[in-house]
């Protein structure tokens, strides 16, 4: 069995469900060994490759591998050493490396010693030190260690402390440039990060040579994102004129490769199933109109009658797209949630789904995601929201059974 270690991103409860369902995905065979708000250790018979598997994912800082190294309090200097040591006859030049530590401090001593042992053993070394935290993605890129160094981690587990050797770190560079480069924007609507598209494309576990679609595409990010993740047969629409000409600006743009494959039209949600064949459709991922912003100063009618008519805006468009859903297909959606009270509002309810023929799926085990997700909201959803912001999202999984 090979162990893998997972440093999850800042909505640990999406970052673990898509891990989860890029495994399910690919069938692998796996477990969950350990699992906290910040790290995920997972077991599995298949050999997996860090950085492919890092290509794959939106929610993950770093991947490390698991090594067979397990004390009760802070391992023992030489014990690290000799993994650092073996990294750096692999590269050229001065050895930079770097520890970190998820729910145990790391003392600068610690680096300071593997520093000198280095050093006596022939290797010249440079620390970098996290400042009594875990160093981010931003410092390893600067720092070159995943490329020209190497980063330790260090885990605390019900049963030690667990050492783990990263082997990728997310390519966040990359994420901001298709967030903030793109030539088709529209602040005033909102703009889905690339990140959260890919982690929605992720958990619907689409084959790749399926059809996927995005009925209320935007600026065209959930399409963008599936398409760099290899999927050939993708479409989406938007009722907005401007949001069509967005999405195709921003795909030529980022895919930088022949687009004529996807198809993008201007068209009304509910009316989709004019446009596709029954049962056509592998899965739907997609961000439906959250509604005007509010500014908070909104009464509880005010936010009864935007959630009134949200719902009934979802509700006509997923009774379209289950006409062109094939059987056990998945529509991963978001639902609003609005800030009402020091409360959540949401405009649909778990029956509501229910008794439209749609099964809502549990993303994760119940007790990883009371464990990992403490905002108390609506529907049994994962969660992202920005602190700042007076609208949650609620991405939810449905399947059509029948």
């Amino acid at each position: 069995m090979h162990t893998l270690a997972f440093i999850l991103g800042r909505e640990p409860a999406l970052s673990l469900a898509e891990i989860k369902a890029v495994f399910e995905n690919h069938s692998f065979d796996f477990t969950f060994s350990y699992v906290s708000r910040d790290v995920a250790l997972i077991k599995s018979r298949h050999v997996v490759d860090a950085h492919a598997l890092m290509e794959e994912l939106g929610g993950t800082i770093k991947i490390g591998t698991v090594l067979p190294v397990l004390k009760g309090t802070t391992p023992d200097p030489a014990e690290l050493v000799t993994e650092l040591r073996n990294a750096a006859r692999a590269k050229k030049g001065k050895f930079s490396f770097g520890i970190s530590g998820y729910g145990v401090t790391v003392p600068v001593r610690l680096g300071l010693e593997c520093k000198r042992l280095l050093r006596e053993g022939g290797v010249s070394a440079r620390y970098v030190e996290g400042r009594g935290a875990a160093l981010t993605a931003p410092q390893i890129k600067n720092y070159k260690l995943d490329s020209e160094g190497a980063e330790l981690l260090l885990i605390k587990t019900n049963n030690g402390v667990a050492v783990a050797h990263m082997q990728a770190v997310q390519p966040f560079e990359r994420f901001s440039e298709r967030d903030y480069g793109r030539p088709g924007r529209d602040a005033k609507s909102g703009m889905l990060p690339p990140k959260v598209a890919r982690m929605m494309v992720n958990l619907a576990q689409c084959p790749h040579h399926g059809l996927l679609i995005d009925p209320f595409c935007g600026s065209g990010t959930i399409l963008t994102e599936a398409a760099l993740m290899g999927y050939t047969h993708i479409a989406g629409s938007d009722i907005s004129e401007k949001a069509v000409n967005d999405t195709l600006k921003n795909i030529a743009w980022v895919v930088k490769k022949r687009t004529e494959d996807i198809v993008v039209k201007k068209f009304d949600a509910r009316r989709i199933a004019e446009l596709f064949q029954k049962n056509s459709v592998s899965a739907v991922v997609t961000e439906p109109l959250l509604g005007p912003p509010l500014k908070g100063r909104e009464n509880e009618k005010r936010i009864r009658d935007v959630g009134y008519e949200l719902k009934k805006l979802y509700l006509d468009s997923l009774r379209a797209l289950r006409a062109i859903l094939k059987k056990n297909g998945r529509v991963v959606l978001i639902v609003p949630a609005l800030r009402f009270d020091g409360g959540w509002i949401s405009p649909l309810t778990q029956h509501d789904f229910e008794k439209n023929e749609w099964f809502l799926e549990e993303p994760l085990p119940v007790e990883y995601l009371s464990l990992l997700q403490k905002e108390k909201i609506p529907l049994p959803a994962l969660w992202w929201h920005r602190p700042d912001q007076r609208l949650g999202r609620q991405i939810i999984i449905l399947k059509k059974n029948s």
